[in-house]
């Protein structure tokens, strides 16, 4: 299995603190269009996530693979 890193409790895994995991995501997806399946709810969590850090909300184009395949 693949270790999550920062979610894990215990072990040798990197643990960074949310808003660092933010700041990482959003360098690496830079303007990116994001796919995903059932996408909203990420998207969402996403969005708190950069509420509580007081920055907007996630500009990038999002496409709904459920929504393609219907």
């Amino acid at each position: 299995s693949v270790p999550i890193h920062g979610i894990l409790r215990e072990g040798k895994e990197e643990k960074i603190v949310e808003a660092e995991a933010v700041i990482r995501f959003l360098d690496f997806i830079k303007d990116a269009t994001l796919v995903g399946h059932h996408v909203a709810f990420d998207i969402e969590m996403i969005n708190q996530a950069l509420d509580r850090l007081d920055v907007g909300t996630l500009k990038n184009e999002v496409m709904d693979t459920d929504v393609m395949y219907q």
